[in-house]
């Protein structure tokens, strides 16, 4: 029994290894496509121009 878990375990291995390699080499590059189009999510800090900065008084600004 621990010996047919062995082959099955040696075989799904091989399996997975010669998939990958196949992929690789028959993989149809025409048909590729990337779509470069969506628009860029801005970061935060990106638009550091832009923010509406607020002035912080100190209070003793304040009650004047």
């Amino acid at each position: 029994m621990l010996r047919f878990i062995l082959y099955f375990i040696l075989f799904y291995i091989l399996f997975r290894v010669l998939k990958s390699v196949l992929s690789i080499f028959f993989k149809n590059t025409a048909n590729q496509k990337i779509n470069d189009e969506s628009p860029k999510k801005k970061s935060k800090f990106e638009d550091v121009e832009d923010a509406k900065y607020i002035e912080i008084k100190p209070d003793d600004e304040k009650k004047n």
